[in-house]
C-alpha cells in the first residue's frame, strides 16, 4: 500500500483547514463533490478509523479523500 492509499490524520487537518480557509460547511463541501455530509465528516475525523465507515475500503476513503484535497486547492 502506497502512501497515496492511505488517509492520515494529516490529511485530515488539512481538508478541516481548507474547508474552513474557504468558509464552507460540511454540507457545501459535500455537494460539491457529490458526497454526503457524513463522508466529509469521517474524512475530516481524527479519530481512529472503526468498523462502521461511510466508505466501502480504507482505499476508496483514501482515494476521495485525496481527489477533495485538490478540489479544495484550486
Amino acid at each position: 500500500m502506497t502512501q497515496n492509499l492511505l488517509w492520515i490524520s494529516e490529511n485530515a487537518a488539512a481538508l478541516n483547514h481548507l474547508r474552513m480557509e474557504k468558509g464552507l460547511d460540511t454540507f457545501q463541501v459535500a455537494r460539491m463533490a457529490n458526497l454526503s455530509s457524513h463522508h466529509v465528516h469521517e474524512l475530516e475525523s481524527l479519530e481512529p478509523p472503526t468498523e462502521r465507515s461511510h466508505f466501502y475500503s480504507e482505499e476508496i476513503k483514501a482515494q476521495i479523500g485525496h481527489r477533495l484535497l485538490a478540489l479544495l486547492q484550486k
